[in-house]
């Protein structure tokens, strides 16, 4: 399990446990069971919208190919995170092509790149990709 899907759980455990306390002190069964559904709705929502989508991790490091024709990798941390790419340096990565595998490029560009849950987007990764001659 990857460090996003814990946080999320944990998150929402603390909460839950937090509030337990509370549920025995409610006055009747149905009360109970239709406060603790909301609860427990409500700190889904809040989880959901508080833990930050991570940035996805672009490969090889440090931006530097030993040759064209290398394969540039996007590893999006995360198995439940879909990550998003453009070569143009200008387009967002919103609108560009979903990573589904290495891929090359023909000559020096800006990659950037972000994860996407559900309809939440990370932060963007941008990393500037060139050969060894060049950036001697």
């Amino acid at each position: 399990m990857d460090e996003f899907s814990i946080v999320a759980i944990l998150t929402v455990s603390i909460a839950v446990g937090k509030f337990v306390n509370h549920l025995h002190t409610a006055r009747t069964k149905k009360s109970c069971k239709w406060l603790g559904i909301g609860v427990a709705l409500a700190i889904n929502v809040l989880a959901f919208f508080t833990i930050p989508v991570p940035r996805p991790e672009v490969y090889p490091a440090g931006g530097i190919l030993n040759s064209y024709s290398q394969g540039i990798f996007i590893n999006s941390n995360s198995s439940v995170l879909t990550a998003y790419y453009t070569t143009d340096s200008i387009t967002d990565p919103k609108f560009g092509q979903k990573y589904t595998g290495p891929f090359s490029i023909d000559r020096p560009r800006t990659i950037i790149a972000k994860n996407r849950f559900l309809f939440r987007w990370s932060e963007a990764t941008i990393i500037q990709m060139h050969t060894n001659e060049e950036s001697s």
